[in-house]
Parts: C-alpha cells; sequence; structure tokens
C-alpha cells in the first residue's frame, strides 16, 4: 500500500472495505459461524508535521497489515467450512456405496447359503439312496449264497445218493451168477436191501385128488419143488394167481402207478398205498406224488433235536421225531416226521426202487430169485405199516 497524503480518508476506506468483507463471510457462512469481524475504526493523533506523516504511514500500515492477517484467518475459517461441508458429502455418499455393497453381499450369501442347502439335501438324499441299494444288494447276495449253499447240499446228496446205487448195481451184476446168487440193491431211502438166495419156493404139496396146475412152479426158471425155506430160513409157499400174475409181469414188467397190469396192482392196493396212509391225508397225496416223480428226501436230525418230542406232520400228535423229511425239489422247509413214518416210507422206497430195477433190466437173477426177493420186500411193507421197527437189519 502506497503513502497517501490524506490518512483519514485511507482510514475509512480500509474500514469500509473490512466491512464488506465481513458480510459477505456472514452471508456464506448462513449464521453457522459468527464473524469475529468488527468495523474497526483507527484515531490516531496525527499531526502534520513531517515526522508525524511518517509515524501516519508506519501506524496505518501496520494497522492495515493486521486487519489484512485477520481477513485472512476468516477466509480460512470460511474455507475450513466449506471443505467440512464437502467432507461429510463424500462420507455420506461412501456409506451408501457401503450400505449398497453390504446389502449385496448379503444377497450373495443367501444364495449361497440356499445352494449349500439344497446340496446338502441332495448329498443325505444320495447317501439313502446308496445305502438303500447297498442294503439290497447285500441281501440280494446272501440270499443267493444261501441257495447256492443249499443247491450245493442236495448236489452232494444226489451225487452220494448216485454213488451208492452205482455201487450197488455194481453188487447186483457181480452177485447175480448161479454160482453165487446174493443180491443186493441201493434204495433212494437209507434202507439197504441184500438178501442171499439159499433156498429156493416151495409149492404146496397136493393130493393125487387135486388136478394137475396148467403154471407150476418150474415155469420159475431154476425153482426147485422140493425146496421149503427161504433165504430168511421161512416157509415160502407160492400162491398160483400170484405166481402167474408176477410171470405176465416180468415178462415185460412196468412201473407205473396207472399200469393196468394185475401183478403191479396187486402191489400197488395191498402194499404201498396202505403203507403211504398217515392221518395227516394232504401230506399223504403230497407223499405218493413224490414217489412217483422220486423227488422225496429224508434226513436224520442231531441227537440234541430228539430229546423233546414234537408233532410229527404224517401221525398229526407228539413223537419224537427222528427225521427230516422233504418233498420237490427241496424248496419246502422240512417236514419233522417220527421213525414209524420213516420206517413205512423207506419200506415202500425199497421195493419200489427193486422193482425199477427190474423194469430197466439191471437185475440178473432167475425168476425165482426175483420173486422170493420181492416177497420179501413186501414182506418189510407190511412189518413197517404194522410198527417193527427191527424187523429189517438197517
Amino acid at each position: 500500500m502506497g503513502i497517501v497524503d490524506d490518512p483519514r480518508t485511507v482510514i475509512m476506506t480500509l474500514d469500509a472495505q473490512f466491512s464488506d468483507q465481513a458480510t459477505e463471510v456472514d452471508s456464506a457462512l448462513s449464521g453457522d459461524h459468527q464473524s469475529n469481524v468488527q468495523p474497526r475504526t483507527r484515531t490516531s493523533n496525527a499531526s502534520f508535521d513531517e515526522d508525524g506523516k511518517k509515524n501516519l504511514r508506519v501506524s496505518s500500515f501496520r494497522s492495515t497489515k493486521s486487519d489484512e492477517g485477520t481477513d485472512t484467518d476468516e477466509f480460512e475459517q470460511l474455507n475450513g467450512s466449506n471443505g467440512d461441508h464437502s467432507s461429510t458429502g463424500s462420507l455420506h455418499e461412501e456409506l451408501q456405496r457401503a450400505k449398497h455393497e453390504v446389502l449385496i453381499r448379503e444377497e450373495e450369501l443367501n444364495n449361497l447359503r440356499s445352494i449349500r442347502n439344497k446340496m446338502e439335501d441332495e448329498v443325505r438324499d444320495l447317501t439313502a439312496s446308496l445305502f438303500e441299494e447297498a442294503n439290497k444288494k447285500v441281501c440280494a447276495a446272501l440270499q443267493k449264497s444261501a441257495g447256492s449253499e443249499k443247491a450245493l447240499k442236495e448236489a452232494n446228496m444226489k451225487v452220494e445218493g448216485l454213488q451208492a446205487e452205482v455201487q450197488a448195481l455194481k453188487a447186483l451184476v457181480l452177485t447175480s451168477t448161479p454160482s453165487n446168487p446174493n443180491l443186493s440193491c441201493q434204495a433212494h431211502s437209507p434202507c439197504v436191501i441184500e438178501q442171499q438166495a439159499k433156498g429156493f419156493l416151495k409149492r404146496h404139496k397136493r393130493s393125487p385128488s387135486h388136478p394137475i396146475q396148467t403154471i407150476s412152479c418150474a415155469h420159475l426158471n431154476g425153482i426147485d419143488p422140493n425146496s421149503s425155506q427161504s433165504n430168511h430160513g421161512e416157509v415160502l409157499e407160492v400162491d398160483p394167481k400170484l405166481e402167474e400174475e408176477f410171470l405176465l409181469w416180468r415178462e415185460s414188467p412196468v412201473v407205473e402207478w396207472e399200469s393196468p397190469h394185475p401183478f403191479f396192482r396187486r402191489i400197488l392196493q395191498e402194499d404201498i398205498l396202505p403203507c403211504l396212509t398217515f392221518s395227516n391225508e394232504e401230506l399223504s397225496l403230497k407223499i405218493q406224488e413224490a414217489m412217483k416223480s422220486h423227488s422225496i428226501s429224508i434226513e436224520s436230525v442231531s441227537a440234541a433235536s430228539r430229546q423233546f418230542p414234537k408233532n410229527c406232520a404224517l401221525l398229526k400228535c407228539p413223537r419224537i421225531c427222528t427225521h427230516i423229511m422233504q418233498l420237490g425239489d427241496g424248496d419246502e422247509e422240512g417236514i419233522p416226521i417220527s421213525q414209524l413214518c420213516r420206517n413205512r416210507i423207506t419200506g415202500v422206497c425199497d421195493l419200489l426202487v427193486y422193482l425199477r430195477y427190474i423194469e430197466r433190466g439191471l437185475v440178473k437173477a432167475n425168476e425165482k430169485e426175483v420173486y422170493e426177493e420181492i416177497m420179501r420186500l413186501r414182506l418189510e411193507v407190511a412189518a413197517a405199516k404194522l410198527g417193527f421197527h427191527n424187523h429189517r437189519n438197517k
């Protein structure tokens, strides 16, 4: 600022300028800030001498500088207030953006949670289905294994039966010679039929008044009419009618339950059917059907199972059940039977098996020996039906 001639004019001019600036600052702050700027009135005892002018200039200059510093502070306060407003606005914007981002993150988190829940549900369902499928496969494998073991057991039993039958046939062929006419055959049941032909059949001696029979014992090859005892030391007399039927059947032997041949029909009606008739009629018929199809098996039970009486399925009464019977292919459960029922069934099996051997041409003995063996087997069937347990040598 330059030196003026009139200090009063300068002071008034500066006061007016500062007043205007203070007014502008007050209006800019809108009442938030109180202006500390007050109109200043500078008074000075000016003197009009040369030294006084000089002092006035200095005083005026300092006053001006002081006033300019105050204005500068006020402008800095104004600028700071404006900066605070701008920083507050920016912080508000950042807060809004942060809230928006938080909302977006929450939505994403909810979506991820829903996806996780769905995946957990799917995993649980898959796990349950896998366990169920595994259980089904295990059950199927166990059933298959049990069926295989059962089939193996039945196959082994059949093999053993066939092997025993082969051995019996070999023995039958070897012992069926005239020099050694011993007979043996293996039945499907555990029974072993053995016979040594030591005697001959005997016909009843008739008086001279009796007419000569058209069919005599001579028709039986190798039969000695003077023989009087069988191989068991029992007297065996030949029924002429039965003898005639046997010789006719021996020419073309047929072992069928529906066979019309008189000899087999007689054995069926007199021996087989009565021996296979039990209190349980339904089961009796099943046994007869199993006999026709060769699908009956009998097994002995353990000693521990024989300690207490059970209900015999055939007799329908409590008995000590010593054996288990199976009919058909073995799919059904075993049927407990007593010793009496077992002897009756196996007796019929022995008789039928020997008749089938004759039908197949496996018995090479003469008619005398064959007839005697058939009669002996019929005797065993009758004894079993009557309850004689020790009659046969088992």
